[in-house]
């Protein structure tokens, strides 16, 4: 270090120089550097999504995500390790893979094997949902939602964005809802092309219920503790059930109109079909193009 005091003496004006310039250009380079409040990760991640109504927690992990993380860790390859969670009605496993990682070939492994364990599941389970993200989108916040006037059951299904018997004008009048129709695919003999339009449907459903659900979950919340705490007024009573009859509404259009676009899509046999499976036989099955 002895030499840079030397230059540093013998040249004074350049090592004032080169202070200037850090000195105006350190912070302009510090104010222009990009930056992310979550940078990204690169850890590929897989989360699979099981639903099951009407199974508890430990109904869940045990006969379903406990025997896919078992089959995950044999049959797929660099996998780093595997997290998951069960709650009322629904299993997530996620599934680290190693930094080097071809995560298409490592989604079609996982596609691959999801579809054969569902046969060792309960009856009628439906194909999961696959999720494709990286480490640095793993949600950082998980929330839960309870409610004292509304069941465990009811809290889990609107949380997931299930029906709830919402859709049932649709259902027993031969319109048949994306969900159920994935559940039966095989014996609906679904072509590929129909498989990935009625998935589409699902997903686009399950994006508009979920929050819709989860509004009317804290709307009867809030209903709710009005009561509890002894506050409510006839004008907020009118307001509260207001809103919660507008997001119900809204909630039940949101099923329905998928039900209506599924049924566009099957022909008529598949139709028919599928009013025997359901045990529809002898309603009226209907068919738009």
């Amino acid at each position: 270090m002895t030499w840079l005091v030397k230059v540093a003496l013998d040249r004074p004006y350049t090592f004032i120089v080169m202070a200037l310039m850090i000195l105006i250009f350190g912070p302009l380079a510090a104010v222009r550097t990009p930056t992310d409040i979550f940078p990204n990760i690169d850890i590929p991640v897989l989360a699979v999504a099981f639903q099951y109504a009407g199974l508890s927690p430990e109904e869940m992990g045990a006969r379903v995500i406990a025997n896919y993380e078992r089959l995950l860790s044999t049959t797929v390859n660099d996998v780093e390790h595997v997290e998951s969670i069960s709650i009322p009605g629904l299993g997530i496993a996620k599934v680290y893979f190693q930094p080097d990682v071809d995560i298409r070939l490592a989604t079609a492994e996982v596609t691959a094997i999801s579809q054969s364990a569902i046969r060792q599941m309960p009856a009628n389970i439906q194909p999961p949902n696959i999720i494709n993200y990286s480490a640095s989108t793993v949600p950082v916040l998980q929330m839960a939602f309870s409610s004292s006037s509304m069941s465990e059951q009811q809290v889990a299904d609107l949380g997931a964005g299930r029906g709830m018997g919402l859709a049932l004008a649709a259902e027993l009048n031969g319109y048949p809802g994306p969900s159920h129709v994935l559940e039966l695919a095989d014996k609906l003999d679904l072509t590929a092309d129909q498989r990935a339009s009625v998935q589409r449907l699902f997903d686009s459903m399950k994006l508009e219920a979920v929050p819709l659900g989860s509004k009317l979950i804290e709307q009867e919340a809030e209903l709710d503790r009005q009561f509890a705490d002894r506050i409510v007024t006839p004008e907020s009573l009118k307001a509260s059930t207001a809103a919660v009859a507008t997001t119900q509404g809204a909630l039940r259009e949101a099923h329905l109109k998928y039900h209506l676009s599924t049924a566009a899509l099957l022909t008529p046999g598949q139709m028919r079909r599928y009013a025997e499976l359901r045990g529809y036989g002898g309603k009226r099955m209907h068919h738009h193009h």
